[in-house]
């Protein structure tokens, strides 16, 4: 099964999100991995930690936060979600531990979305093996 990276992004930033989106897509062709895009309308951190959560749910290996209010829900949920990989978008300064500040520079931003596919296959690999490797009971 592919790895999966999901952008969480909030309705009234998809414009400005739709730069981001095309590079997911463009890294993820080309090294395997399947991308997915929820859009959401939320008025506060708090309502967008769910959508997190059920992005986490849907077993994303990565999860990209763009909008104010998702870069605070997704800095929020990372505590929580120590196998999964965040990064962030705008939203301010970071403070969780794993999450990754996204460069605004289009070039910048690509060439870390660019390493995308094999991080995820990389670390879907090794947990794997070590899921494998656990002892039976």
């Amino acid at each position: 099964m592919s790895p999966v990276a999901c952008l969480l992004v909030q309705a009234q930033d998809e414009a400005g999100a739709a730069q981001l989106w095309d590079q997911m897509q463009e890294a993820a062709a080309a090294g395997g991995v399947n991308v997915q895009r929820l859009p959401v309308v939320v008025g506060s951190v708090d309502e967008a930690v769910p959508y997190v959560n059920s992005l986490v749910g849907r077993k994303c290996r990565l999860v990209v936060g763009a909008g104010e209010h998702v870069a605070g829900a997704v800095d929020a949920a990372a505590a929580q979600a120590p196998g999964v990989r965040f990064a962030v978008v705008g939203g301010g300064a970071v403070h969780a531990a794993g999450v990754t500040q996204l460069p605004g520079d289009e070039g910048a931003l690509k060439a870390q979305l660019g390493a995308m596919p094999e991080d995820l296959r990389r670390e879907g690999a090794a947990g794997a093996a070590a899921v494998s490797a656990a002892p039976r009971s």
